[in-house]
């Protein structure tokens, strides 16, 4: 059986929603003085940098009119800016405004936000890598090994996080039980959960004893499952095994191998459909879904159910086929799972396969996981973990 410990990354690695933003500051990292200019305040830090804030965004970010969940307690659109008195105060910045009202900044919140900060910490990728361009290492750099369901539920989310997928043995014979765990069951078409097997009359081809090449599951859904928990109740007795590929890695080695290719498939949509007697699911999407700084956040890629581009998209086509062959080069991590074994893997970021069996017995139990839920129960225990800030105010003093 094969399972998980977290790897050590290539480059520094921050968790989705991570703040490091707070924190009492250094002689370095406090504000040491300021000076008008124009509409806005010249700032000086401890370690010589200045940077220049407009009254306009100093309003804006302000902490003081916000509630404690972030959320403001005025418009954009109309509120007015007009600064008092603006100094420097016990190493921060404070700003006293006409209306009466106070904000205080810290070093550490203003730095982040100044050009080429870290307010991208914030963002909704899975992994922020400040250094260098993305990098995964590669899983067969990595020992396998399930761990118990019953375990410390944050040493299962960090495996999902860091490697893409954990195992987990001696789960309950309830797969929406093993999956609530982490996060909300997302209901589907399928139901609440499903059932993985052999039928005679499949109209999905993972209803069936044939082999299913690597793929990311339903990207004809809007969005399309974050996260998938796969229990297994019966296990085939020849074949079967769940084959597993790093996406974010493959995309990237496709990315230095073809970069035309990469390209192609990271600016022009694809359509993807499902249709039978009670569903019909269509969405056009990006194979490869980048954020703002290029990296690859997403993989949309299941050549069974992708609509063929036009006629006249010979491009299109050839990238498509590219990164499939590409694919069928690449490594992969077997996993067999044996009863009340399950996995639990990011669908944005693991392609997953199957070989072929021959046993009608064969059962898994699934199940799907809206992420928003997930990482933020994650963030949450890290935070009790570690004494991290629970409010706006506090992550940002």
């Amino acid at each position: 059986s094969l399972g998980v410990r977290p790897m050590a990354p290539r480059g520094l690695l921050l968790r989705r929603g991570a703040r490091r933003l707070g924190g009492h500051a250094s002689e370095e990292q406090r504000v040491a003085w300021s000076r008008r200019s124009g509409e806005g305040v010249r700032v000086g830090f401890g370690d010589g940098r200045e940077c220049r804030y407009s009254f306009d965004w100093l309003r804006e970010s302000s902490a003081a009119h916000r509630l404690a969940s972030g959320q403001k307690l005025f418009s954009s659109a109309t509120v007015s800016a007009s600064v008092a008195e603006v100094g420097v105060r016990r190493g921060s910045l404070e700003a006293r405004w006409s209306d009466g009202s106070a904000s205080t900044y810290s070093a550490s919140f203003l730095t982040a936000f100044s050009p080429g900060g870290r307010e991208h910490e914030l963002d909704e990728s899975p992994f922020v890598e400040l250094s260098k361009p993305y990098e995964v290492p590669l899983w067969s750099d990595v020992e396998v090994s399930p761990i118990d369901w019953d375990d410390e539920t944050l040493v299962a989310m960090r495996r999902l996080r860091e490697v893409g997928f954990v195992v987990l043995r001696r789960c309950p014979d309830d797969v929406a039980v093993v999956a609530r765990r982490f996060g909300f069951v997302r209901e589907t078409n399928y139901g609440a959960t499903f059932e993985v097997k052999a039928k005679g009359d499949a109209s999905n081809l993972a209803d069936s004893e044939l082999a299913l090449s690597l793929h990311t599951d339903n990207p004809y859904r809007r969005p399309p499952p974050a996260v998938q928990t796969l229990l297994c109740s019966h296990p085939a007795a020849d074949g079967g095994a769940m084959r597993l590929v790093d996406g974010f890695f493959q995309a990237e080695a496709f990315r230095r191998a073809h970069p035309r290719a990469f390209r192609v498939l990271a600016t022009r949509p694809r359509t993807f459909r499902y249709l039978d007697r009670n569903a019909d699911l269509r969405s056009r999407v990006l194979p490869f879904e980048l954020d703002a700084f290029g990296r690859v956040v997403a993989i949309r890629y299941n050549d069974r159910s992708v609509v063929p581009p036009n006629c006249d998209d010979d491009e299109a086509l050839e990238a498509w086929r590219l990164f499939g062959r590409h694919l069928i080069s690449a490594d992969s991590l077997a996993i067999k799972l044996e009863r009340n074994e399950a996995i639990i893997f990011d669908n944005a970021r693991v392609l997953h396969a199957r070989d072929a069996f021959r046993d009608p017995r064969r059962l898994l139990r699934g199940c799907y996981l809206d992420a928003d839920e997930l990482w933020s129960r994650l963030a949450t225990l890290e935070r009790a973990a570690t004494g991290g800030p629970d409010s706006w105010h506090a992550a940002w003093a």
